[in-house]
């Protein structure tokens, strides 16, 4: 069957912090007279992510700017005990982390995302997009001039819902008119994009552009840059 539209995650799909995450973390640290390294965070990073799912109920935190920043505090803290930083919480520094990664101009474009948009847009397929983000998403992609290279734009704090919900991909299905069989969903998590993409009927591609998944037998296709997908 012939896949019309080509719907995409946000986050280390087709955007992320720049220069990195972990640059990010590092220079917001020393600026406070903290020190630590790029591969100290590196390594924290992971187990900071699992214990700061298990706290939040259902799994959801986007949907507000309040509920955002209670779990990216709590990752924060998690992060910087685990990498050795802190020994004690320090809930300034958390807010200042907090005000780096909502910041627009701390987020960059992957080099294949323009290009892969524009030869796919060239070849007649369709664009949208379904995020777990905060609403400010929306003005991230109208300031960077990309808005409208999507037909819709799903974000989760905008529309209440969130991965892996199914609903809020059937608020995509509805928008552009298209159905699950004639779709693709990229995304980087097997468990918010692969998955519920694989429930509904869409075809899931999993772009792996840190090397995540490497090792893992997939029931889907992976990439490491959108330039496969052409």
């Amino acid at each position: 069957m012939k896949r019309d539209a080509f719907l995409f995650d946000m986050g280390y799909t087709l955007l992320a912090p720049h220069p990195s995450f972990e640059v990010l973390v590092v220079k917001t640290l020393a600026a406070r007279g903290l020190s630590t390294t790029i591969e100290a965070i590196r390594a924290a990073e992971g187990v900071a992510w699992q214990q700061a799912n298990e706290r939040v109920t259902d799994r959801r935190f986007t949907l507000s700017q309040e509920m955002s920043g209670d779990f990216w505090r709590g990752f924060y803290d998690i992060l910087l005990q685990r990498a050795g930083v802190l020994a004690q919480p320090d809930a300034a520094l958390y807010d200042a982390l907090f005000d780096v990664f909502s910041a627009q101009h701390n987020y960059a474009f992957y080099d294949d995302v323009l290009p892969v948009l524009e030869q796919l847009r060239a070849r007649g397929s369709r664009l949208g997009v379904i995020s777990n983000w905060e609403g400010w998403l929306h003005d991230l992609l109208g300031d960077r001039g990309v808005k409208d290279m999507f037909e819709c734009i799903i974000v989760s704090g905008t529309v209440g819902l969130e991965k892996p919900d199914p609903a809020i991909f059937h608020l995509a299905f509805e928008e552009m008119r298209v159905t699950a069989s004639q779709c693709v969903y990229v995304g980087d998590s097997v468990e918010y994009d692969v998955a519920p993409s694989l429930e509904l009927g869409i075809e899931p591609v999993l772009i792996d552009r840190r090397g995540r998944h490497a090792a893992v037998d997939l029931p889907c296709r992976r990439i490491t840059s959108l330039f496969e997908l052409l």
